[in-house]
């Protein structure tokens, strides 16, 4: 049985997709509240590693490549033994996975608290058996579900706001980003999120997004950004052009998911699918506008107090959670109007008013690239 007097050492095994890293804050939040004087290791995947740069609630950053030179058995016998000689007390792992259970134990960390789920329960010490419903996981909040996991251990329940953390470099980077591309003081910007890693069932036209925008930008004075990851380039280059209006689009040099932090807080406004940006938004206390399509609303329904989720409620195969419409008509997407994403925006501005920037961005011997970088607050 774990004695929590005794933890001196633990490692988060982290969420994999970029939206439930965000969503694992206020999890990690509790663990450092719990263990204040712990050395706490969070083991991500490499853009998990940028997600979290600059966060107070860890020590250490421990990346874990498995699509590259941590990849197969062998690579995770290396980040196990790596583990192993840290010499950690506990490990949690938020994901659900065999493979993430197994590097722990691999690991030989003496405590190992998971979800028993998918027959990996004989690998862990600590468990937590979720209600089923049917084969699967009773839908609940991410946030909810981690929070569930750390009360196995005793730790209190946390505060379910997400929090992510800018960095200088971040900054600058963003800043200058926006800068070139011709944002300024007095500028109001709205992020355009079109991508989805997930799959194209997440997807929606990107006549439909230029049309957004370019109502975004006549009826209320809102400049779009593009915001894309790699290999969603083409996406934004075809929203651009389709656009009446012009378009300040990361096209041509991507933002990372660090740099994203600042380029969504200087925002007013995200209109998205329902992929990790829109939790950026949250994180950032932007409010955002998400076009739900194939996935269950349940398992992010928290801190939506500046969120709007666009659906279509009345389809019998949604949510289906599959990468490729199984019907082909993908209707959960396609009947979703542009209109309507417009109105909801229309109604989160009347609420939340569009804040101009009010920095600047120009040479400074002082700066460290030369630069200084727009940040409202401290102008």
């Amino acid at each position: 049985m774990l004695d929590g007097h005794r933890v001196k050492r633990i490692v988060v095994r982290m969420p994999n997709w970029v939206g439930d890293v965000v969503m694992a804050t206020p999890a990690l939040r509790a663990v450092r509240e719990t263990w204040p004087r712990a050395e706490i290791t969070a083991l991500c995947l490499p853009s998990g590693e940028k997600i979290l740069r600059g966060s107070p609630r860890v020590d250490h950053l421990e990346v874990y490549d498995r699509s590259g030179r941590d990849s197969g058995f062998f690579g995770m016998g290396r980040i196990a033994g790596r583990l192993r000689r840290q010499n950690h007390d506990l490990a949690i792992t938020l994901p659900n996975s065999f493979s993430s259970a197994l590097l722990f134990w691999r690991a030989k960390v003496p405590h190992r608290l998971g979800t028993d789920y998918g027959k990996r329960g004989f690998m862990l010490t600590e468990r937590y058996r979720p209600e089923m419903d049917g084969s699967g996981r009773e839908p609940k909040p991410m946030v909810d579900h981690y929070a569930d996991l750390l009360e196995t251990i005793g730790v209190a329940r946390p505060a379910p706001d997400l929090e992510l953390f800018e960095t200088e470099r971040g900054k600058r980077r963003a800043s200058l980003a926006l800068a070139l591309l011709g944002a300024g003081p007095g500028d109001k910007l709205v992020a355009i999120n079109p991508g989805a890693s997930f799959g194209p069932t997440k997807l929606w036209e990107t006549d439909r997004f230029a049309r957004v925008a370019d109502l975004l930008q006549e009826e209320h004075g809102l400049k779009p950004v593009l915001l894309g990851g790699p290999g969603e380039e083409g996406m934004l280059y075809q929203i651009q052009r389709k656009m009446r209006t012009p378009a300040l689009s990361t096209a041509d040099d991507l933002l990372d998911l660090d740099a994203l932090k600042t380029a969504v807080r200087l925002c007013s406004l995200m209109v998205t699918t329902d992929a990790g940006p829109r939790h950026y938004a949250v994180a950032m206390d932007v409010p955002v506008v998400v076009l739900m399509g194939p996935t269950d609303p349940r398992y992010t329904r928290s801190s939506l107090e500046k969120t709007t989720v666009l659906r279509v409620d009345d389809l019998d195969c949604s949510p289906c959670h599959r990468k490729v419409c199984p019907l082909t008509h993908r209707h959960c997407m396609t009947l979703i109007e542009p209109d309507r994403v417009v109105a909801a925006c229309a109604e989160l501005l009347e609420r939340f008013p569009a804040v101009p920037l009010t920095g600047t961005l120009h040479p400074h011997a002082e700066s460290p690239e030369g630069l200084t970088y727009l940040d409202p607050e401290e102008e």
